[in-house]
Formats: C-alpha cells, sequence, structure tokens
C-alpha cells in the first residue's frame, strides 16, 4: 500500500512531485524507467550520452496539485535525429477516464511551443521531431481508462482518415508483481515496490531489495536522490538534500538497508498510532545515523571530490573545506 493516503489529494501533498520529477530526471534512472518498464524496440535506438531535460511543463492549472510533467530528449544512435520523451507524472488516486484527450492537448501544447521558439530563433522546422508520451501513475485504484482516445469518440471510425488516433503508454505501479519487481532489481522496481498497494509492506523484502542496490548500484546521486524520496514521504520533510539518510550510500549495505527498514517501520508505526493507516508492521533494530559532518568526512576520504560532495548534501565548498578542516 502506499504510505500516504490517497482519497484526494490537497495542496500539501504537492510534496510528491519535486522528489519525483528530482527522481526521473537523473539519467539512471530514466534509463532504468525506459528499458525495463517501457522496453519498446525504439529505446535501443537512444544515445543515452545525449540526455537532455527540456524546462517547460504543459500541465494544466486544473491539474497542478496532482500531477507533474518531465520533458526529455535524446539524440538517436550514430545521428542528428532527436527524440522526446513527454512524461506525466500522475499522483491522484482517482482515474481520469479521459487521460488520453490531457495528454494530446499537452504534446500539442509542446509542440506548438518548439514552432514559436524556432520562429523566435529565426528558424523553421522540416518537420516535428517525434514525442513518445507516458503516464507514470503511482495511486491505489486500477487504471480503466482507455490509452487511445479513438475508443472515447463515439463513431470515430466513420471518420476514416480523418477521425483521431492517438495513444499513450501507460506504466501503473500496482499493476507489477511483487515477483516482477523482484526479478528486475533496479531503483525503479525497488521505489515501485516501496509504493506497493500491499497492505503490509514486506520490510525484509525491501531491506535485501535496498542491499542490493548499495551493493551493486554506482550511480550515488541516483541513490540519493530515492532515499530521499523516501524520506520525504515517510516523514514530509522538504526536498533540500541535506538530509542524515545520505549516510547510507557510504555505509556498509546490512547497515543501510536496516536503517531505511527501520525508518519506514517507526514512520508506519506513527501513522498508524495516528489512525492514518492499518495494520501490523514488523519491528526493526535501529540504525545508527550520523551527522551531515561525518557524512562528508566519510565521502572525501573515499576520494569525492569537493564539487560532487557539494552538490550531493547541498552544502558550499566553502563550508566544506571549514568542515573537513582543508583549505
Amino acid at each position: 500500500m502506499n504510505i500516504r493516503k490517497k482519497s484526494k489529494l490537497k495542496k500539501a501533498d504537492k510534496k510528491y512531485d519535486s522528489p519525483y520529477k528530482q527522481m526521473f530526471s537523473n539519467l539512471t534512472i530514466l534509463k532504468q524507467l525506459l528499458i525495463y518498464f517501457v522496453n519498446q524496440d525504439f529505446i535501443h535506438d537512444l544515445d543515452f550520452d545525449t540526455f537532455e531535460t527540456i524546462n517547460k511543463s504543459f500541465t494544466s492549472k486544473k491539474y497542478k496539485d496532482t500531477e507533474s510533467d518531465l520533458i526529455v530528449k535524446f539524440k538517436l544512435k550514430n545521428s542528428d535525429e532527436e527524440m522526446y520523451f513527454y512524461i506525466l507524472l500522475e499522483f491522484q488516486s482517482s482515474v481520469d477516464k479521459f487521460m488520453s484527450v490531457r495528454i494530446l492537448n499537452y504534446i500539442t501544447s509542446l509542440y506548438i511551443s518548439m514552432i514559436e521558439t524556432s520562429k523566435k530563433k529565426g528558424e523553421t522546422y522540416k518537420s516535428l521531431p517525434p514525442v513518445f508520451p507516458i503516464m507514470l501513475y503511482n495511486g491505489n485504484e486500477t487504471w480503466t481508462s482507455k490509452e487511445n482516445i479513438s475508443e472515447l469518440i463515439e463513431n470515430n471510425d466513420l471518420l476514416g482518415d480523418y477521425g483521431i488516433n492517438f495513444k499513450y503508454f501507460k506504466i501503473a505501479e500496482n499493476e507489477f508483481s511483487k515477483e516482477t519487481l523482484e526479478s528486475i532489481r533496479n531503483i525503479v522496481s525497488t521505489l515501485f515496490l516501496f509504493e506497493s498497494k500491499q497492505k503490509v509492506l514486506d520490510i525484509e523484502l525491501l531491506r535485501n531489495e535496498i542491499k542490493n542496490l548499495f551493493k551493486n548500484e554506482k550511480d550515488n546521486i541516483a541513490l540519493s536522490l530515492l532515499t530521499n524520496y523516501f524520506k520525504n514521504i515517510l516523514t514530509g520533510d522538504k526536498m533540500d538534500n541535506r538530509y542524515d539518510l545520505l549516510n547510507i550510500i557510504y555505509s556498509n549495505e546490512n547497515e543501510a538497508s536496516s536503517m531505511f527498514a527501520d525508518l519506514v517501520n517507526q514512520e508506519r508505526i506513527k501513522l498508524k498510532e495516528e489512525g492514518k493507516i492499518e495494520g501490523e508492521f514488523i519491528g526493526i533494530q535501529k540504525g545508527k545515523i550520523e551527522t551531515i559532518s561525518s557524512i562528508v568526512q566519510n565521502m572525501y576520504k573515499k576520494g569525492f571530490k569537493l564539487d560532487n560532495i557539494s552538490e550531493i548534501v547541498n552544502i558550499s565548498i566553502n563550508e566544506l573545506k571549514k568542515i573537513l578542516k582543508i583549505n
């Protein structure tokens, strides 16, 4: 089950937007999503080294508290041709019957923006680049909305070639079985396990998946984004990258999994006592949480450059030098 209650999202629930969007703006995490959960043939034609995020958003003001969008582009291998991905991050619990209409509107708005931008630069598109639409849904309800807009238009086939035919690619987290996610074993599958609709989260399973991540995943920034998202959901803290859980990245995997499992357990028990969630939860022994100063020193000893440490923990290089007592 998802930790947050999702009957109706309030404005405060917008906190899920930034961490989620930051996670999938990371190349490692996005690449895992595309390869393992989209897995269309053209994904293997992408040159992932050309990854670029587009600083635009086309979501409606009406849905600003229940969704966010991410736009990225890649060049194709051995080519200057580009391919865009429009990813709608959907947080509302209820299913929108006309989601395909909304996403089509967002895609056409993106195309219009491209055309207007090219005109301002004195350029002209010979043809528009392909945009692959993805809807990532993390609600509890079963997604029943038709992905193809043609199925929502009565007698659309009577129009022949003039009918509207548009389809988005659906990724509904609650449709993946525990066994499927266990077999994938990456950051995205661990995230989906964490947001499982099961009544009781399998702490031991999650502990093992996290242990595997910290043993095999080399992208520390991607790992920090994942743990920051977990902490943000469990404690409601603001996303600022200065969180004690960073130290699990630089500890051994046993300590890492114990620490995270303990955090999950404590926060879930707290929510249960407050009447926000139901179920019995497994007690986990407390793990050690180091201070930011200790984290920084540990990172420095392991050979991390100051600018990388600064980016991860959101502390200026001058402040880092003071902590490390170096010039």
